[in-house]
């Protein structure tokens, strides 16, 4: 048995033998329909916009992480925001070959939404943690009322972090290393499958709990994945989102403010805007390297870093490094990546702004993955289709191309809210942004990706969103969660009718999910005499 098998961003089908954990084709659609079907709202069809695009994506990479790059916020928020987009979207789209040829024009509105399925419920509902339940597709993920867990590998190399903690640190995985979970896109990095991790030992924390205060067992696993979803979703309404958009919008859009995504119930749909540039702005938050753990960071043991492609060696995609699971030495620090006030700057992700980690131009795993499809087709690769492949910032800026995605100034316009100038598009940019930018004439036509980072940069100094990122990325999210009939809004839950912390507080932090869950530090929500479900 293994996990619901995707690539990293889209896929075009699932892999030969997978699992399906859901199964699901929900669809896609624009949040502003009438600008992907308005030709002035989109960028120029022609070849010199691919080139343009292309010349773009390469200029935004820098080599190194230099102080002035570094925000305030801690690097967990880039990973649960991977997280979060791994719950809600996996794209299966007919048009991913498109962006491969060597030239391609933009498809119309009513095609891309005919070819784009989503194969997540976009409702976050966790279901790349549970699947189906216990009693469906997914029931190997389960023992009982409870999840799953891997233990790790002794190496004898370094030490083991936390080893008061226990070595049930990884996610469960087959005889091949590979990860036994709803979703495989999240053990395509050290850091998105610790966290995973997380959420299956607090969603048995939770049942430790339940049991111990003398839930009956026929409900365990049902209330304990309510309080772990309702958790969930309250996290990232009033922790995740309140860290990563302008203040205020968060409230504004669960009280008064304008909906710019409100879809009838009876069809939900992920937003083009939302999947294919606002929600990408995570990936200018990514490090070059990280301050992982005691062996693999500041004052380490073993080397003063983890560096990014590091962390693409250690899970199932990665070999794991030769061992048969996560080695006890790469168990994450979170608390490393948790803290706000902490006075190392290596403890921040990335500013969300236009420059970008040099990893990110060498998705080395992206590159193998495609090499494996084309061999298994009979199919030669191109250099042109290697370098599309391997390079993020080039397929965000192509596929937003291709798929219609209207200019970051239509956006602003249509949501009432000040356009940047050409001006500040072209502000303190490197010599060959500011070509590739003129080129294309995307001073005054952004592309919505750049935008919304160029945007974060001028409006928040590159510490949250601007006005479009923050009002698209809050609006989809909240908008979602009111769709839901199930989802915390409509229980009107909150974290006092949760568990509790050790010293009776509710979970109001992602620290404090991590810490309940057993992986931040020792905590009394672990109770000792019901062991963990692990899986060797």
């Amino acid at each position: 048995m293994s996990s619901f098998d995707f690539k990293h961003g889209t896929t075009n089908a699932k892999s030969s033998g997978a699992l399906e954990a859901i199964d699901v084709a929900d669809p896609f659609g624009y949040m502003f329909p009438d600008l992907a079907r308005d030709p002035q709202a989109l960028l120029p069809v022609s070849d010199g916009t691919i080139d343009a695009l292309t010349a773009l994506s390469e200029a935004l990479i820098e080599n190194t992480d230099s102080p002035d790059r570094n925000s305030k916020i801690p690097p967990v928020y880039t990973y649960w925001g991977q997280f979060i987009d791994h719950d809600i979207t996996a794209t299966n789209s007919e048009l991913n070959e498109d962006i491969l040829d060597e030239t391609f024009s933009p498809q119309d509105p009513d095609k891309v939404v005919a070819k784009v399925t989503n194969r997540r419920r976009a409702i976050l509902d966790l279901d790349s943690v549970y699947g189906d339940g216990p009693n469906g597709e997914a029931a190997h993920f389960y023992d009982g009322p409870r999840l799953k867990v891997g233990i790790t590998t002794d190496t004898g190399v370094g030490s083991m972090p936390n080893p008061h903690l226990g070595n049930n640190r990884d996610l469960p995985r087959d005889a091949n290393g590979k990860a036994i979970i709803g979703d495989s896109r999240n053990d395509e990095n050290t850091i998105i499958a610790q966290f995973h991790t997380a959420f299956l030992k607090f969603h048995n924390s939770v049942a430790n709990r339940l049991e111990s205060t003398g839930s009956q067992p026929e409900n365990l696993f049902e209330h304990a994945r309510e309080i772990t979803r309702c958790t969930y979703q309250w996290l990232v309404v009033n922790d995740y989102l309140k860290t990563i958009t302008l203040p205020g919008t968060v409230d504004k859009m669960l009280y008064c403010g304008k909906k710019y995504y409100d879809p009838p119930a009876d069809n939900v749909f992920m937003p083009f805007e939302f999947s294919v540039a606002a929600f990408r702005f995570g990936h200018s938050m990514v490090r070059t390297d990280y301050d992982f753990n005691e062996n693999f960071g500041l004052e380490a043991g073993l080397i003063p870093s983890a560096p990014f492609d590091f962390l693409f060696q250690f899970t199932g995609g990665g070999g794991l490094g030769g061992s048969p699971t996560l080695p006890n030495n790469w168990i994450i620090d979170w608390q490393r990546f948790i803290d706000k006030g902490s006075s190392h700057m290596d403890r921040f992700a990335r500013k969300v702004d236009t420059r970008l980690a040099k990893f990110l131009a060498e998705l080395v795993n992206d590159e193998k993955k495609l090499e494996e499809e084309r061999t298994a087709m009979g199919m030669p690769i191109s250099e042109l289709q290697r370098k599309i492949v391997v390079h993020l910032a080039r397929r965000n800026l192509l596929r937003g191309y291709l798929m219609s995605i209207p200019t970051g100034q239509m956006v602003a316009d249509k949501m009432g809210v000040p356009k940047l100038r050409p001006d500040q598009i072209l502000q303190d940019n490197p010599a060959g942004v500011n070509d590739a930018l003129r080129a294309g004439g995307f001073e005054t036509k952004t592309p919505l990706w750049y935008y919304i980072l160029k945007e974060a940069e001028i409006q928040a100094n590159g510490e949250s969103l601007g006005e479009v990122g923050s009002r698209i990325v809050a609006s989809t999210i909240i908008g979602l969660l009111q769709k839901d009939p199930l989802s915390y809004l409509n229980l009107k839950w909150n974290p006092s009718l949760g568990v509790a912390m050790e010293n009776n507080e509710p979970i109001t932090t992602i620290g404090d999910f991590l810490n309940f869950a057993g992986v931040l530090h020792q905590s009394p929500s672990q109770v000792p005499d019901k062991p963990e479900p692990v899986y060797a």
